[in-house]
């Protein structure tokens, strides 16, 4: 989504995430739609690892730049070390 006027020079893309079991929001400014995929990954792979799900589901739409953020997530979460699931 983007925050300010649509079709604005001051317009600035962000991105959110929804946890729909808990109902967790994360909404991020990034600086730039398709820019700087490694840092927006990061972060929200950061988002996702508070909410302590050893496995997660990812939807989308099916835009380009949003798809390859999806991707830098995946390679990201894959290579992280596992940590044991306590029972």
């Amino acid at each position: 989504f983007f925050i300010g006027e649509p079709d604005s020079e001051s317009t600035m893309p962000a991105v959110a995430i929804r946890d729909s079991i808990s109902k967790a929001l994360f909404a991020h400014a990034i600086p730039g739609k398709g820019v700087d995929f490694e840092g927006t990954a990061n972060q929200l792979v950061a988002d996702i690892g508070r909410l302590g799900y050893p496995r997660v589901a990812i939807r989308s739409d099916q835009e380009q730049a949003i798809t390859t953020l999806g991707d830098k997530i995946k390679e990201s979460r894959a290579s992280q070390p596992k940590e044991p699931v306590l029972e």
